[in-house]
């Protein structure tokens, strides 16, 4: 292993720490015990081994590294790009590092919208790591994203689940799914070849809610309206046409989706799901008070929610293009009774692009989510795709938030906290 690849392996460490009450560790054992931190969601303890290993080691590259994971974690993307420029600062002339540290810090820059300087460090990347069609990608940008007006808007969903809007892009009206657990904003092919679209990208793996792979290619939407809020030149995922198709298309004579607004658009604003208005409300970003509201966690492209069963806290992922919340069989085995808990069963829960089948129904649970409680909750065990290990890894899914259990309340998100209000 060249010394470039073993000190950027700290940030890859697995294993099982133990607290060590005040006991220093070593740059290799502040690594362990913050994986071990986060798999259990344990922000705050990862937060103080963390401060207290670079007081120790101010210029180790690895715990600068694990400084832009546990920010990028927290919504702090400012923080986890000078994270990464000091690391990239130390890596000296080691070729090796540098490249995986500028695949890393080229990630960052674009995922906060800074494409120019996104572009110089994707170029530098690894080609294995990915980062090339992004670099390419970046070319066709603005040199950075610009900011949505600061100005609220409001639009009706129609009734279906998962919720869908009319919204505008380039010059088609074009019914879009509100979708949470999406990373990119995502259009069909067909209609992207309505549009005229260009993507000269190689293919490139992104993953959806479900956890599943999915296969597209990068483009630019020159504008994209949301009600009346105007955002201009918008980076895109194109997927072929089935990849997004509603199973209930065909049945309810409703216009098929044209593609989904991803969390990439909607984490730039406060956004509120409402409904007994029925509408989806965009905000500018103001923050959320935590008496009322629960901080999640980003991880592995998804919005991780804290969910309390029992008196144990478990993590879902925040789909709103889930018709059902449901539990993995790693949330049901972290019951108390584990499997015994769960019941024969027959239940279908449709996401964007098919449905999965459960066989297995968990039933008279009581969830507590922020300020709100949901009782005699029934959620179906439906199996995940497991990621691989990124550089975010965060804790195991335990289950989905659907919209089943967010439209029974007033759901808000900004800037990583979630509020419910008023269940019905």
């Amino acid at each position: 292993m060249t010394r470039g690849r073993a000190l950027l392996a700290v940030c890859a460490l697995a294993g099982c720490a133990a607290r060590t009450g005040g006991a220093a560790l070593d740059p290799l054992g502040a690594a362990s015990a913050m994986r071990a931190a986060l798999a259990v969601g344990d922000v705050d303890y990862a937060e103080r081994v963390l401060s207290d290993a670079r007081a120790r080691h101010p210029r180790d590259v690895g715990l600068l590294v694990w400084g832009a994971v546990l920010n990028r974690v927290q919504w702090r993307d400012v923080d986890a790009v000078d994270d990464l420029l000091s690391a990239v600062e130390l890596a000296g002339e080691d070729a090796e590092l540098r490249s995986e540290l500028a695949g890393r810090l080229g990630l960052a820059l674009f995922r906060a919208g800074r494409y120019a300087e996104a572009r110089t460090w994707l170029a530098q990347a690894d080609p294995e790591g990915g980062g090339r069609p992004l670099a390419r990608l970046c070319a066709e940008l603005p040199f950075a994203r610009a900011e949505p007006a600061a100005t609220a808007t409001e639009l009706p969903l129609l009734a279906r689940r998962p919720p869908v809007m009319l919204c505008r892009v380039g010059d088609r009206d074009a019914p879009l799914v509100l979708d949470t657990g999406a990373s990119w904003t995502t259009l069909t092919r067909g209609f992207a070849d309505v549009l005229g679209l260009r993507s000269d990208s190689a293919p490139i793996d992104a993953r959806d809610a479900t956890g599943r792979d999915v296969e597209g290619r990068l483009t630019v939407v020159r504008s994209l309206s949301v009600g009346t809020l105007e955002l201009a030149t918008v980076p895109a995922l194109i997927v072929a046409d089935e990849r997004l198709r509603l199973p209930q298309d065909d049945a309810d004579g409703a216009p098929s989706v044209c593609g989904v607004v991803g969390f990439d658009v909607l984490e730039r604003f406060r956004f509120t799901l409402d409904p007994e208005r029925g509408s989806l409300l965009l905000e500018p970003r103001r923050g959320l008070p935590p008496t009322r509201s629960v901080a999640c966690l980003r991880s592995r492209s998804s919005v991780l929610v804290p969910v309390k069963i029992e008196a144990a806290r478990h993590w879902f992922v925040l789909d709103t293009g889930a018709s059902r919340s449901s539990l993995t069989p790693a949330g049901l085995a972290r019951l108390p009774g584990g499997a015994t808990r769960a019941e024969p069963d027959h239940s279908v829960v449709r996401t964007v692009g098919g449905r999965s089948v459960a066989v297995r129904t968990v039933r008279g649970l009581t969830l507590d989510i922020a300020a709100a409680r949901f009782a005699g909750v029934e959620l179906p065990v439906v199996a995940r795709d497991a990621p691989g290990a990124t550089e975010d890894d965060g804790p195991p899914i335990d289950g989905v938030l659907g919209v089943d259990l967010l439209l029974r309340c007033r759901a808000t998100f900004d800037g990583g906290w979630l509020r419910l209000e008023s269940p019905r």
